[in-house]
């Protein structure tokens, strides 16, 4: 995928070295800060934050086929490159009961955002899409950081660009000094230096807009995925843990529970719904196997063999990769480092009954390159009693994928998950105090 360009904005020289920033085959750093060769803007960089960056692809018509931002401090991965009509972003916000403008009323000027659906009413007609999204929607595509086509992102440019120019006439704001003097104006003392980012704030905003109404967003960089059985309590309290140190995720709950369905709503929650075997057919599966009578003589798991069928399904659901996470975890630090798109699997190795596999409480897998070597995640011929040929052979989850990487010589990077999370523990987590336990790691995730 060497035909992108990913822009990654910075306003502080020190923060090339504080966060890692470097030029390669697909990203290019822009400093912010200081004047540039080439048209730039960005004297006006308080006014239009990261917009000056996107103004400079832009004017300077510094082409890639497909073209995308990101911050200093904000940064996705890219897994695939969006198809006809797509766009991948950052991160969706969903601000639950209350509207785009309802949002943008609560923390800025809102007469600002009144003259901005004006001019949108002006140019684009009574009640179009572009007004009916800010008014009604409520989740907002944030940060300004997305990865689309070269020829969307012009027209994208030239529909807000065009809308910022008319609403600074309006205001009667051309220099960096008008900005500020209409902040004083409008706040006072009450934070004016953030507040003069006016621009950059209504221009999420239009930007998020275009988007939802033209093309289909999607977050693909920081894909989680986790199985659900009767624990939606555990499920639910960890997600939160991991949106409480990891920003910018979307999960998909693979649900599995007849008993008690995944029916929490959280932003960026996604539910794959496989009650009553919708999906993937338990029963029908493992009556495959013919020795399945051997249960009852030998402590088979078949519950590890529903995991990794599980598993296998969401390998072909989420084909960009996801970093998978057990429902009964809970987060100590960021995760970022996880989604990396240059190894097959990432996580912890381990060695049960003599043959390793990679833990499933919390791993990476690049599904990618997985697919492309025909990698998958279940091999009943190896698990665990339900393969006559191999009956001595404990394969649990993650072990026909770790033995196949390796046969393939295909990268895989090792690294200690319990220094980021901490497990509820082995065995079922019906025979613990899972209440207990919650409340004594209430911080980790509350």
């Amino acid at each position: 995928m060497d035909d992108y360009r990913i822009w990654v904005t910075y306003h502080k020289d020190e923060q090339v070295s504080q966060y890692g920033l470097h030029d390669d085959d697909t990203h290019r750093i822009f400093a912010a800060n200081r004047d540039i060769e080439g048209k730039n803007i960005n004297e006006m960089n308080p006014v239009y934050s990261e917009m000056v960056t996107m103004w400079y692809a832009w004017k300077n018509n510094v082409r890639s086929p497909y073209v995308g931002f990101n911050h200093y401090r904000r940064q996705f991965n890219v897994s695939r490159l969006p198809g006809k009509g797509e766009c991948q972003v950052y991160r969706i916000i969903d601000f639950g009961g209350i509207s785009v403008y309802d949002q943008y009323a609560r923390c800025h000027n809102v007469k600002d955002m009144d003259a901005v659906l004006s001019l949108l009413d002006k140019k684009y007609g009574k009640d179009n899409a572009y007004t009916k999204y800010i008014r009604n929607s409520n989740t907002l595509i944030a940060n300004c950081c997305f990865l689309m086509k070269w020829a969307d992102f012009t027209k994208l440019c030239k529909f807000f660009f065009a809308i910022l120019d008319d609403f600074s006439a309006m205001c009667g704001c051309q220099t960096l000094d008008d900005w500020r003097k209409k902040a004083q104006a409008d706040f006072g003392n009450n934070r004016p230096d953030y507040q003069t980012r006016v621009l950059s704030f209504l221009a999420e905003r239009l930007i998020s807009a275009w988007i939802s109404v033209n093309l289909s967003p999607y977050i693909d960089g920081r894909n989680v995925a986790v199985v659900n059985y009767n624990t939606t309590k555990l499920t639910e309290a960890a997600i939160m843990s991991l949106f409480k140190h990891t920003p910018g995720c979307h999960v998909y709950v693979f649900d599995n529970s007849d008993a008690e369905p995944f029916k929490t709503k959280l932003p960026n929650v996604e539910v794959i719904d496989n009650t009553k075997g919708k999906l993937v057919d338990f029963d029908a599966e493992l009556a495959k196997y013919p020795d399945k009578w051997e249960r009852d003589k030998v402590k088979s798991n078949y519950g590890s063999a529903k995991h990794s069928m599980s598993i296998q399904k969401l390998m072909e659901l989420i084909p960009g990769g996801f970093v998978l996470m057990d429902s009964d975890v809970l987060f100590k630090q960021d995760i970022g480092k996880f989604w990396d798109y240059n190894v097959a699997c990432l996580g912890t190795e381990d060695l049960k009954h003599g043959v390793p596999l990679l833990l499933p409480f919390l791993c990476w897998l690049n599904c990618v390159k997985l697919n492309e070597n025909g990698i998958g995640y279940f091999n009943g011929e190896k698990m665990w009693a339900l393969s006559e040929k191999e009956p001595n052979q404990h394969y649990d989850t993650g072990a026909w994928l770790l033995e196949e990487v390796r046969r393939k010589s295909l990268p895989v990077e090792y690294v200690n998950i319990w220094d980021y999370v901490i497990h509820l523990g082995h065995g079922s987590w019906k025979d613990k105090d899972t209440d207990k336990w919650l409340e004594e790691n209430a911080v980790l995730w509350k």
